[in-house]
């Protein structure tokens, strides 16, 4: 007995104008929440009259390592499920499919990829020469963030791995 799925009819599947709203909603949202947690930020470090934390900061703070990691991966397979959803601007979308064969088009984005892992490596490099000249290196600022306000913290990075997901996850 073989099992068989019908193809889901037009009045099942949902309509692409109602999708692009939603997923353009919920971007808005997230950029405006970014812009919230940046001037969250900019306000507590405007109110401080000493430093912020010890030299260096703490290895542990107010919230586990581990939960951190978890919300950030929550957000990134959140962001990934709502590219999904995206109609314009899915791989197999005609238009999309037909941008991706010109050769103009993936040339610019393997160039694209080289600069940004350019990039990378240059910031590495001056991680590499900042720990060697005693200053603190990038993971110390991230630290001391994280120990002056943990739910800020935790709240920026869930929402740059929620817009890392939507931008860098791939459905096949």
């Amino acid at each position: 007995m073989a099992l068989t799925t019908a193809a889901p009819t037009a009045a099942a599947r949902p309509d692409r104008h109602v999708l692009a709203f939603v997923v353009t909603l919920v971007m808005v949202a997230l950029g405006l929440g970014l812009s919230s947690v940046l001037a969250l930020a900019l306000t507590t470090l405007g109110g401080q009259t000493g430093p912020l934390c010890a030299d260096p900061p703490a290895l542990t703070t107010q919230v586990p390592q581990l939960l951190i990691l978890g919300i950030a991966g929550a957000g990134f397979v959140g962001g990934g499920l709502l590219s999904r959803w995206s109609p314009r601007f899915h791989p197999e979308h005609p238009a999309v499919s037909a941008t991706l064969e010109q050769r103009s088009v993936r040339l610019a984005m393997r160039l694209t990829f080289t600069l940004v892992f350019l990039l990378l490596t240059a910031l590495m490099l001056v991680e590499t020469f900042t720990l060697y000249l005693h200053v603190w290196p990038i993971t110390y600022y991230v630290r001391c963030a994280n120990q002056a306000s943990p739910a800020l913290s935790v709240l920026g990075a869930a929402m740059y791995s929620f817009l890392a997901g939507r931008w860098l996850w791939i459905w096949r």
